[in-house]
This record gives C-alpha cells, sequence and structure tokens, in this order.
C-alpha cells in the first residue's frame, strides 16, 4: 500500500514535471510565432522603409534580448550590452550620439522617460536623445552638448523623478532636464488599478515576504508556471471570468487621478531645478488615440490597443484643460503634435513608439525649446559669458 502510494505521487510529480515543460516550450514557440507576425505587419506595410526585413527583426529581436538587474528604488536598470542597434554602457544607459570628446564645457542634457525615449523600434543614432544631439549641432554649432538616454522601457514619472534625485545625490548635476512621459503614467494606472506605481506591481506584492511563508512560496509557484498560465489563456478564450477589475474600473476617477499625481511630480522636479540651477522641461508625448489622420497601418495598431483608449482618451483631455498645466511655463502638451502630418504618412510603429521620422519631429521640436531658452539668458549657463545671440538661426 505505501509502496503503490509512493509510485502514484512520483509518477504524478513526473507527469507534472513533463506537462509543465511541454507548455513552457509550447508557450515560447507561440510566443515568438506572434512576435514574428507582429515584426511580419511591420515589414509588410513598410513602416520602416529605409531598413531590410532582415534588419527590422534584428533591431526588435536584438531588444527582447536586452538583460535588466535590480536597482533599489526604480525597481531595475539595464545591464551592459553591445549590438548592432542597441548599444546600452556600464551605467545602463544608451548609446547617444556625441559630436565632440571634451565634455568639460559642455552643456549636460538628462533626457528621462519610458520606452519611447529609450527608443524602442529605433537603432541608437535615430531615438529622441540622438535626433536631439543631430538637431543642436546643426542649429548651435558652436555649442557643445552631452545628452544622456536615461530613457528605460516601462518607467513611470515616477521613476523618473528618483532618476533624477540619484543623480543630483551623486553631484551630477545637469543644465538641462527632459521629461517625456504620458503613456506609461496610463499603462501603469491600467495594470495596478491605480496611480504613481511602477508596472506590473501586483507580481512584486507576491513575491514580498516568500521566504518567511511557505504559502505565499507555493502560490508565487503555481502563479508562475506554465500550466497556470496556460489555464488563465483557457479561461479567456472560453470568456469565463471575463468581467475583471480592468473592465470595472472608474477611468473617470483614475485619469483624474493620473492628471494630479504627474502634476505632482511637476511641483517636485521644479523645486529640483530651482535649488540645483537647472532647466525643466515636461513634454506629454503623443499615442495614436490623439487626433492625428492615421495610415492605415496605424489604423489598425490603434484597433489592436483599443483596451487602453478609453483611458488614454479621458486622461489626455484632462491634460488639455487643466489650468494649472496650462500656466506652468515648464509644461509643453505635444499630444497633437502629428495633426499635420500627411494621412499616408506613418510615424507610430505601434500605438505609441515611432519609427525614426517621428522622432525627428519630437527632437526638433524639443531643440527649439531648448534654443529658445539659451537665447533668453543673459549668461551662458556654462561659462557664465554673455550667450552670443548669432547661435540661433
Amino acid at each position: 500500500m505505501k509502496k503503490n502510494i509512493i509510485l502514484i505521487f512520483i509518477n504524478t510529480l513526473l507527469l507534472l514535471i513533463v506537462i509543465e515543460v511541454f507548455l513552457g516550450f509550447l508557450r515560447d514557440f507561440k510566443m515568438k510565432k506572434e512576435y514574428d507576425k507582429y515584426i511580419e505587419l511591420k515589414v509588410k506595410n513598410k513602416v520602416y522603409s529605409n531598413l531590410s526585413p532582415e534588419q527590422v527583426k534584428d533591431l526588435y529581436y536584438e531588444h527582447i534580448e536586452l538583460q535588466t538587474k535590480w536597482s533599489p528604488y526604480t525597481h531595475f536598470e539595464l545591464k551592459k550590452h553591445t549590438g548592432k542597434y542597441n548599444n546600452i554602457d556600464s551605467l545602463g544607459h544608451r548609446k547617444t550620439l556625441s559630436f565632440h570628446k571634451d565634455s568639460s564645457t559642455s552643456i549636460k542634457i538628462f533626457c528621462f522617460g519610458g520606452s519611447t525615449m529609450y527608443g524602442i523600434g529605433t537603432k541608437d543614432e535615430n531615438t529622441i536623445p540622438s535626433t536631439l544631439a543631430k538637431v543642436l549641432k546643426n542649429k548651435i554649432p558652436d555649442k557643445k552638448f552631452t545628452i544622456t538616454n536615461f530613457g528605460l522601457p516601462g518607467y513611470t514619472n515616477d521613476l523618473e523623478i528618483l532618476q533624477l534625485k540619484k543623480e543630483l545625490i551623486k553631484g551630477n548635476i545637469p543644465d538641462i532636464v527632459i521629461f517625456y512621459d504620458g503613456v506609461n503614467e496610463v499603462i501603469s494606472a491600467y495594470q495596478n488599478n491605480k496611480i504613481g506605481v511602477p508596472f506590473n506591481c501586483f507580481n512584486r506584492e507576491i513575491e514580498y515576504n516568500t521566504h518567511k511563508e511557505y504559502l505565499k512560496r507555493i502560490r508565487l509557484f503555481l502563479k508562475t508556471s506554465n500550466t497556470y498560465k496556460f489555464i488563465k489563456y483557457l479561461k479567456k478564450k472560453t470568456g469565463v471570468n471575463s468581467n475583471s477589475v480592468k473592465d470595472l474600473m472608474d477611468n473617470d476617477l483614475l485619469s483624474r487621478q493620473i492628471v494630479h499625481n504627474y502634476k505632482f511630480n511637476l511641483t517636485t522636479s521644479d523645486s529640483y531645478a530651482k535649488n540645483y540651477s537647472f532647466k525643466v522641461f515636461n513634454f506629454l508625448q503623443p499615442i495614436i488615440f490623439t487626433n492625428k489622420k492615421l495610415s492605415k497601418y496605424e489604423s489598425f495598431m490603434a484597433k489592436n490597443e483599443k483596451y487602453y483608449k478609453k483611458l488614454f482618451i479621458k486622461s489626455y483631455d484632462l491634460f488639455k484643460l487643466d489650468t494649472t498645466l496650462n500656466k506652468n511655463i515648464t509644461f509643453n502638451n505635444l499630444s497633437n503634435i502629428f495633426n499635420k502630418i500627411n494621412t499616408e504618412k506613418t510615424v507610430y510603429a505601434d500605438f505609441c513608439h515611432l519609427v525614426k521620422e517621428g522622432n525627428e519631429i519630437i527632437a526638433k521640436n524639443m531643440a527649439n525649446h531648448i534654443i529658445n531658452h539659451l537665447k533668453n539668458n543673459v549668461t551662458d549657463i556654462t561659462t557664465n559669458e554673455t550667450f552670443k545671440t548669432e547661435y540661433i538661426q
């Protein structure tokens, strides 16, 4: 009897392991197939007219190969990486174009944001920070700029404020700081059903204290298993438990909280700017749901992300109407910047990430703000000499 029970237990355990491994392979195969379709859609619609199909595939697959490591307060940062199109230095910053070797007299610009600032779907030289470097070099050739891309996929404005704080504590003081946000603030609120928290906080809650609580450890193991994910997939496909929290959340309340939290963060960055004598610019980024006339490809991508649409529209409407934000000289609303683009021109690689041409439009707008700031300053911010107005063309 005892021997039979042991044999049944061992056989059951082996069967569960086989099922778990098989479902893992099945899940990886399905995800790769879906990712290939995602890339093929971009190739078919000529989203990247300057890249071959192989280059587009390499560009996207190289991104998902990037490795992360834990970071205090901000949860994670990128590990050093060397690739064809995505290069990360030892500090976790993506490579940004630089046109000079000596940085001691240069104007330091910090660029903060999520994956759109990082530049998913673009080469190192075509990200917003790199494009900004090119634009500034062309418009103010006699000035030197050192631009750092602090953008990280999934980062929100709350985490970016902490990134800035960590740099200030180290004594790394910038001259100009750029925040480029909007998308991740909405998505994070949608995911967590509350504002001001990083992506996937519900996973961190499950993980907390598992070394002390065995039941919690078992729960974590089960929730991260391929078997559990497969059961969830079947439930979704069959319509079981379709009324999720996300379907029931109050979009009006959540959108108001998103804007309120964003405004609070602006007061924090403004106080840092005042105390450390740098200039800050806050840019509300465009999304595919704003008023641009969409290309056929962009219309398809907008429909594909429809579950975010209501919260995005409500939040962005509040951003536009908020009197406090509109009076804040650091706030710049770029949500409608693509409205005048020809309907056949594709600038979105998906619902928020931009192709090279889209990043150029954003970077030129940012450059204009920076140039106007430098032009209006009585003295040069790096040499304390009168700024030469002939630099501004």
